[in-house]
């Protein structure tokens, strides 16, 4: 009896051996495709936000400047008003 419960189990606990193998390589394989489709996603992540500062610092750049005509602007239409004061000023009166 004993050699015939040995005879069934030594196949069989190959089997669960094998398949235990199988399990462990699997569980390993899938780990290592989640760890590169991290990284691939970590990594592209990083480009994203190296182009989003390349965006933000073009963008204030771009602003500076506007800002930087705007307050040209701004005297120079300072000046003009002045002018204009002045040329009323000297200017005939006006009836009315």
């Amino acid at each position: 009896m004993l050699t015939a419960i040995a005879a069934l189990l030594g196949p069989f606990s190959g089997v669960l051996a094998g398949l235990f193998s199988a399990r462990r390589a699997v569980r390993n394989a899938r780990s290592a495709g989640e760890r590169q489709a991290l990284a691939a996603l970590h990594t592209g992540y990083q480009n994203l936000l190296r182009e989003r500062a390349a965006y933000t610092r073009d963008l204030l750049d771009e602003l500076t400047s506007v800002n930087r005509d705007l307050a040209a602007l701004r005297r120079e239409n300072a000046e003009l008003l002045g002018e204009i004061r002045a040329l009323r000023g000297n200017g005939p009166e006006r009836r009315g």
